[in-house]
């Protein structure tokens, strides 16, 4: 039978489309924030900024090693080590990604992290002496482990996962923990938590 509009239209919505490459054409006009480099040497943009364009690969940030904000949300990523040499970074955005393992480079200045709504199944060992805010939450999490190397973490959003145990999150620098949505029989573990009652469970 003809095929209506409708019906080219379902099956076009049906078709696989392949993750693109972070491509230099995409990041030059998304590159902003001039500022003077940190050596004093000169001037680089340092900020990046590209959301819902579907890139998978983004191994281009490596000749971009002065970015220090860099938001890359709701894309096709599940890799992280492309990260490795961009050692400015403040603050990153990969949420809405499909990263499930967290092999994230020792970013020694980097204080936001953004990793909610992703595929992600443990936090381990991750070394970012800085990091102030770490979301986490609509993932698929059951255990975490390690942030007692992270003495300035303030925030910490892991709502919506799969933890069963507050095992490593009683930490005393924490202002702010989110637990909702996760199969905890107790709260043993949280101890050394947020004070005044700074944890939403």
């Amino acid at each position: 039978h003809r095929l209506t509009d409708f019906d080219m239209a379902e099956e076009a919505s049906d078709a696989v489309v392949e993750p693109q490459v972070l491509s230099l054409e995409l990041m030059k006009p998304a590159l902003k924030g001039l500022a003077r480099t940190v050596d004093g040497t000169g001037f680089a943009l340092t900020h990046l900024e590209i959301q819902g364009k579907n890139i998978g690969d983004i191994s281009a940030l490596a000749l971009y090693t002065h970015i220090r904000y860099l938001d890359l949300s709701t894309n096709e990523i599940t890799d992280l080590k492309p990260l490795q040499g961009l050692d400015h970074l403040l603050s990153v955005n990969l949420s809405k990604n499909r990263i499930a393992s967290l092999e994230l480079p020792a970013l020694q200045f980097l204080q936001v992290l953004d990793l909610s709504n992703n595929a992600l199944t443990e936090i381990l060992d991750m070394a970012l002496p800085l990091l102030k805010t770490l979301l986490l939450n609509d993932n698929q999490i059951a255990a975490v482990g390690g942030l007692e190397s992270h003495p300035v973490l303030s925030t910490l959003e892991l709502h919506n996962n799969k933890l069963t145990t507050c095992a490593g999150l009683g930490l005393g620098t924490l202002e702010k923990l989110t637990l909702t949505g996760n199969e905890l029989a107790d709260v043993k573990g949280l101890e050394g938590g947020p004070p005044g009652g700074g944890a939403g469970l």
